[in-house]
């Protein structure tokens, strides 16, 4: 059912990237404390035309997001070692490598697939790279991301964002450095199928159910190659 749950973080991601590239967060946060700084900001913030957006990981759930993100307009970049330049090409995304990608994109978002090699991947080293009043989203893993460097990249510049839907320890979110930067905006591993979302993942077992017995080629078969690469 990865494809069901898939649809969902697309979603979620589609519109934390469309209120981040308005200023919606900081915006939002600061109203209540100074309005006119509150607006200053949106109004310094990109907007949705001409945003650049990054992907970190083109696989289902960041070609989803890609595909909705046409509706937009923005460029998108991506990086994924594993997809060809022809797939980019009708996702409508440029494929660059992870620094490019922090240097030049407004928002970030991350994919990548849970695997250990991957273990704080997000580091100092391209924080400091991020823009002023970008914004980096995680909805991949907590583990991926070097917590106390994005911490202190965020303390020292604080017209940038990271909106966490994972972190390392999601049941004690007190311990985490990030949980005490107030421009971290966090929230706990909702993303993924909540509420009815997950009848979505039932009817799509239930389709590839029938197509199997059926004979019929089925529409979302992992291979063990595919299962390496999956987020």
């Amino acid at each position: 059912a990865f494809a069901a749950n898939a649809v969902p973080v697309a979603e979620y991601t589609f519109a934390q990237i469309a209120l981040a590239a308005k200023g919606y967060f900081q915006a939002a946060k600061n109203y209540r404390i100074l309005p006119v700084r509150a607006l200053a900001y949106a109004n310094s913030c990109t907007g949705n035309y001409g945003c650049k957006v990054g992907l970190v990981g083109l696989g289902a759930i960041g070609k989803m997001v890609a595909e909705r993100l046409k509706v937009l307009d923005v460029e998108v970049y991506a990086c994924d070692p594993f997809v060809a330049k022809e797939i980019a090409d009708e996702l409508g995304v440029t494929l660059v490598d992870m620094e490019t990608l922090f240097s030049e994109c407004d928002i970030i978002s991350n994919h990548l697939a849970n695997k250990p090699e991957l273990e704080n991947i997000f580091n100092y080293k391209l924080f400091k790279k991020m823009k002023k009043r970008s914004t980096f989203i995680n909805t991949g893993r907590g583990a991926q991301v070097a917590e106390y460097s994005l911490a202190l990249s965020l303390f020292l510049h604080p017209s940038r964002t990271f909106v966490g839907d994972v972190i390392k320890h999601e049941f004690f979110p007190y311990i985490n450095p990030l949980f005490w930067v107030p421009n971290a905006i966090l929230t706990p591993h909702i993303a993924g199928s909540t509420g009815n979302e997950p009848q979505r993942m039932a009817y799509y077992m239930m389709e590839e159910m029938e197509s199997f017995l059926s004979g019929k080629d089925t529409r979302y078969e992992v291979t063990l190659e595919a299962l390496e690469r999956m987020a």
